[in-house]
Order: structure tokens, then C-alpha cells, then sequence
């Protein structure tokens, strides 16, 4: 119980678990609205 903790919050970026899946889609919709943002203000 005490290994499965530190290696989640370790391998949470490598893995592609469930978990990481809406961080990774908050982050692609940020990225893609700062893009947009950029590309009107230009």
C-alpha cells in the first residue's frame, strides 16, 4: 500500500492512466486557446 502511492504520483506523467487523461485534456485546450487568443490579437 505504502509503494502504490509515491510510484502514482511518480508515473502519472509517463503512464497514460485514466487519471492523468483530464489533465492532459485541460492542458491541450489551453495550449489551443492560447494559440487562438495569440492568433486574433496578432
Amino acid at each position: 500500500m505504502r509503494k502504490d502511492h509515491p510510484l502514482r504520483g511518480r508515473t502519472r506523467d509517463s503512464r497514460c492512466m485514466p487519471s492523468s487523461l483530464p489533465a492532459v485534456a485541460a492542458l491541450a485546450l489551453l495550449v489551443l486557446l492560447v494559440l487562438l487568443v495569440s492568433g486574433v490579437a496578432a
